[in-house]
This record gives C-alpha cells, structure tokens and sequence, in this order.
C-alpha cells in the first residue's frame, strides 16, 4: 500500500510506501441498507418490514415515505425491525445510511407496502327486536360470504332464531365478519331485542348517523 498525494491543480507527490502506525481504515464498500422481504398489508393494520445493514455497526439511518422522514441511530443489529401502518400504498426509501465512523451512503433502497382496503360490511335485513315465538330470520349482509354469530344465531346456516335468543339478556349483538381473498377481516355488529308477547321497543329515530351522540331506547 502507498499513499500519493495530489492539490487542487493535480499535481502528484512522490508515493508514501512507508506508512507510521495509525488507525486509517480503507473502505472497499460503503455501508448499505436494503429492504427485506415487503408483503401487503390489510387497511387499519400495522406490520413489520425489516431493514438489512452491513458495513461497520452500529449504524444511523433515514426512512422517507414520501411526507416526512423518520431518523434511526445508534442501530447495532444488521437486521432491523420497522413498524408501520400505512393507510394507503406507499413507497418508502432509506434515503441516508451512515456507519460508525460517519461514512455515508445515500438512496440505497425503496420498497412499496400494498395496502389492501377492507369493504365496509352491513347487517342489511336484522330487526331492530323480535317477538320471542316470532319465525326464524335468513341474515343478510350487503357483502355476501362472511359469517354471522351470537346469541340465536346458527352460523353454518346463517339463520336467527328469537326463540333460542330469548328474552334473558336482550338486547343481543350480532355480529357479522367477512374474510376476503387476502385474509383482510372486516365486522361489523347490530343489537337485537326479544321481547315477550307484549313487547315493543320505542327509539326515537329509526335512523342514526355514525358518530352521533348516544340516545335512549325504551323497552315496554
């Protein structure tokens, strides 16, 4: 090994060949960061995507998504764990990696996250209260293929059943959950009353917007 040294105009000195002890590191690669293995992700869930390091730990890096960039430091592990919760695809990008001598590479990796959305499910034919002796009910929903369960309800048919709901701890929920192709879950649940034979159920409005505020309903 020698070392030549050149100024500004180019002009080269005669080689160093003898070098005093000293503790000059020579680089053949500059650290790097790259993404793992990136899968989609189902809407409103959180996930973990690795970043790969080599080089020289411990390690300092930048995560960009596009918004806004995130700063990671003093990482000695060269495979890092990342959450995140995207709400929609988004690409990201390790736009910085510095080593622990402060070397730096940049731009070393993007991955896109594929945010699969959930369809938004509805209990379409479910009344707001039965009478106890009153006939079974086939349940629909506005996204058929999904299960329905709770008190009166025999999921593998789909059918509530008043009488098997029965007064005791009315009103009930039910709840239906549809999975769809990618294992992305979506639920959503309506309470049911059983009244006796002299039942009835007073609301004031029979319909309510989500997110309003709470209201009363009578049972007689």
């Amino acid at each position: 090994v020698h070392v030549v040294m050149s100024d500004l105009a180019g002009n080269l000195s005669e080689p160093y060949v003898i070098l005093d002890p000293n503790s000059l590191e020579i680089y053949t690669e500059l650290p790097n960061a790259t993404f793992g293995e990136v899968l989609p992700i189902c809407e409103g869930e959180e996930a973990e995507i690795s970043i790969l390091l080599s080089g020289r730990a411990p390690w300092s890096f930048d995560v960009n998504d596009g918004l806004t960039t995130t700063s990671f430091s003093d990482i000695s592990s060269s495979n890092y764990r990342m959450t995140i919760a995207p709400e929609q695809n988004t690409s990201y990008q390790i736009s910085l990696v510095k080593d622990v001598n402060g070397v730096e590479n940049t731009h070393t990796a993007d991955a896109l996250v594929t945010v699969i959305e959930n369809p938004e499910v509805e209990i379409l034919n479910l009344a707001t209260g039965y009478n106890v002796e009153a006939d079974p009910v086939e349940l629909e929903a506005n996204v058929p293929g999904g299960i329905f369960t709770g008190p009166g309800v025999v999921s593998a048919t789909g059918y509530f059943y008043p009488a098997l709901a029965d007064t005791i701890d009315s009103p009930h929920q039910i709840t239906y959950t549809y999975e769809n192709s990618n294992g992305c879950l979506s639920e959503t649940s309506k309470l049911v009353y059983v009244l006796g034979s002299q039942g009835a159920v007073l609301i004031p409005d029979n319909t309510v917007c989500s997110g309003d505020i709470p209201f009363t309903a009578s049972v007689l």
